[in-house]
């Protein structure tokens, strides 16, 4: 599930989520710059270490640092209808902006 904010993230709950799917086959659309807080609402999951933070950056952004592997295009843009770079916490950049969840 998709929460609202850092505290609910790191609190592993929320009481009204932005997002909740259990369907086995998820993706969500990170559709502006902004955090997205991600948590497993599976019971223990979360605090077993189950969320993830994906920062999205807008195209203005200052490049990310050189920490990716030789093989990875930098700045890799996604599809043609996005105006959006995404990289996550540990600043990987992501060439989709629709990701598949499994929690």
């Amino acid at each position: 599930m998709v929460v609202k904010d850092e505290e609910e993230y790191n609190k592993c709950r929320s009481s009204h989520p932005l997002f909740f799917s259990n369907n086995g086959d998820t993706s969500f659309r990170l559709d502006r710059p902004s955090l997205f807080y991600f948590i497993s609402g599976v019971t223990g999951h979360c605090h077993h270490g189950l969320k993830m933070i994906i920062k999205v950056l807008d195209d203005n952004s200052p490049p990310l640092p050189p920490s990716l592997p030789a093989d990875d295009p930098p700045n890799h843009k996604s599809s043609a209808t996005s105006h959006y770079s995404a990289s996550v916490a540990a600043a990987a950049a992501l060439p989709l902006l629709a990701l598949p969840l499994f929690f």
